[in-house]
């Protein structure tokens, strides 16, 4: 199965979208995306094909936020959501 997963940075000050980073594409469950800069400085918002399953819905889609402090946390990696 091949799906999708949208990639933005948003402003942390105004939440508006201020680079669109592209697509990263998701195979078999599993996907990589090299984010540009340092993405502890955004909200990278993860925009999900409907083939995953996620509780977050916002605007008719399916969003995920990571926000500016969970970076601290982890520095590499970002959760999606589960295929269906």
């Amino acid at each position: 199965m091949i799906t999708h997963i949208e990639v933005n940075y948003r402003d942390p000050r105004t939440t508006q979208v201020v680079r669109r980073l592209g697509i990263m594409p998701v195979f078999a469950g599993e996907g990589e995306m090299e984010l540009p800069g340092d993405p502890s400085q955004y909200i990278v918002e993860e925009i999900i094909s409907d083939e995953f399953v996620t509780e977050a819905m916002s605007g008719g889609r399916r969003r995920i936020w990571v926000l500016p402090y969970e970076w601290r946390m982890c520095k590499k990696y970002t959760h999606a959501g589960v295929l269906q």
